[in-house]
């Protein structure tokens, strides 16, 4: 089985959100594999539970912490 990493953080609200908040569901249910979401903290993102990450909340901390991992 393999694991699917879904980036789904957002800076706005609006088309993308509403779109994360509509497609992931879909693709966790649907799927055979392992689901983990990396996530801001605070997103506001309707998702359904399962394993995630959560980086931090502001876009310059977000960038260092991603250059780091």
């Amino acid at each position: 089985m393999a694991t699917l990493a879904l980036d789904v953080r957002v800076s706005t609200p609006g088309g993308g959100k509403t779109y994360i908040d509509s497609l992931v569901p879909e693709l966790v249910r649907q799927s055979a594999h392992r689901s983990v979401l990396v996530r801001a903290a605070g997103d506001g993102l309707d998702l359904p539970q399962t394993e995630t990450i959560l980086a931090p909340a502001p876009r310059v901390a977000q960038a260092l912490w991603s250059q780091s991992t």
